[in-house]
């Protein structure tokens, strides 16, 4: 509740939980049940656009270790814009990883984003499908501190 967004996912993957980041932010994160696909969300309250956003977006997708980034697309995130970016890395295991990142702002709440689902290749369609799920569902609040 205190990310002021929630979403339907897969009902058969595990229980939210949440990782506290270096840099002092929590993630929310869940998985499907072989711990393979990973959708996450990231809370940003120093944010006044989509603008500022998609610059967090960038951040997040640069800091991946050898990250090849696709090109940027519109996307919709419940009924607010938002902006979407492809990418593809190999994890510490050598195993190839495919993501999509997306981030929303939202002007009602002043609360921006970063929606990520990652998989490895031969499971990204998995991913895909959840994350759709995800940003059709998504519905946004103030958050509850």
């Amino acid at each position: 509740l205190g990310f002021g967004l929630s979403f339907l996912y897969p009902a058969d993957w595990t229980d939210v939980s949440v990782y506290s980041r270096e840099d002092g932010l929590d993630e929310l994160y869940v998985s499907d049940i072989d711990e393979e696909v990973y959708l996450s969300a990231v809370d940003f309250n120093d944010v006044g656009s989509l603008d500022d956003v998609k610059a967090k977006l960038d951040e997040e997708v640069a800091s991946l270790s050898e990250v090849e980034p696709g090109d940027p697309a519109d996307e919709s995130v419940g009924d607010h814009p938002g902006v979407s970016e492809s990418y593809s890395y190999t994890d510490e295991d050598g195993v190839v990883q495919q993501g999509l990142a997306v981030g929303v702002y939202v002007p009602e709440t002043g609360q921006g984003y970063v929606l990520k689902v990652e998989a490895p290749d031969d499971r990204f369609e998995d991913g895909q499908r959840a994350i759709s799920d995800v940003l059709s569902s998504a519905v946004f609040f103030v958050p509850v501190q």
